[in-house]
């Protein structure tokens, strides 16, 4: 079976695949992660994950690449990550009793395939004082993250409600993107009605 290479460093993507049965190899992909300007705000996920997945497919023809990306999006435009701890804050006061979307994409890039999932998910976050903030910005928990938390841990009490997959939430597109592996033969051994094909 073709190797399977995640072109991401996100521990939580690489779990969440680990948890569906894939042995899967990590290549974090080095590409300027600068959202278009011409580009639909829904679509941008999708265009930066299938940019990861062809920057490392050339390098590794013969294996199915993983890429991902995932969008916030308040209020219909479309926000980057915030690179230090005041633009955090504001990004969590501007966030704060209201709710948000991720747009969440996988791109799958083998020899023979080339396919781009995405999902929608909307979050809405509680009242947040100021002292809650700061004390959730002292853990640094938002670095790296777009929407300056972090579902699966402490960034959980950011959050009132969650209207869609929280697969999604945390970075994956996680069934839509099974089911493009499963285009590239790629299925876990496990599932022994559904082995993986070879790559040729």
């Amino acid at each position: 079976m073709a190797a399977l290479i995640l072109a991401s460093g996100s521990a939580i993507r690489r779990t969440l695949l680990e948890r569906a049965g894939l042995r899967v190899q990590v290549e974090p992909a080095a590409i300027d992660e600068v959202l278009p300007t011409d580009a639909v705000a829904s679509d941008l996920a999708g265009v930066l994950a299938l940019a990861k997945a062809r920057a490392v497919a050339v390098r590794h023809p013969a294996a199915v690449v993983i890429g991902a990306d995932q969008v916030l999006i308040f209020g219909d435009q479309p926000l980057a990550k915030s690179a230090t701890p005041g633009a955090a804050r504001q990004r969590l006061r501007e966030l704060s009793g209201h709710w948000h979307a991720f747009v969440s994409a996988a791109a799958v890039v083998s020899r023979r395939h080339e396919e781009v999932v995405a999902q929608l998910v909307r979050v809405r976050f509680r009242s947040l004082t100021a002292d809650f903030i700061d004390h959730y910005l002292a853990t640094g928990e938002w670095r790296g993250c777009v929407g300056c938390y972090q579902v699966e841990n402490l960034g959980a009490h950011l959050i009132a409600e969650i209207d869609g997959d929280l697969n999604a939430v945390l970075g994956l597109p996680l069934y839509p993107l099974l089911g493009a592996l499963a285009s590239c033969g790629v299925a876990p051994r496990q599932l022994g009605g559904a082995r993986s094909r070879a790559i040729r």
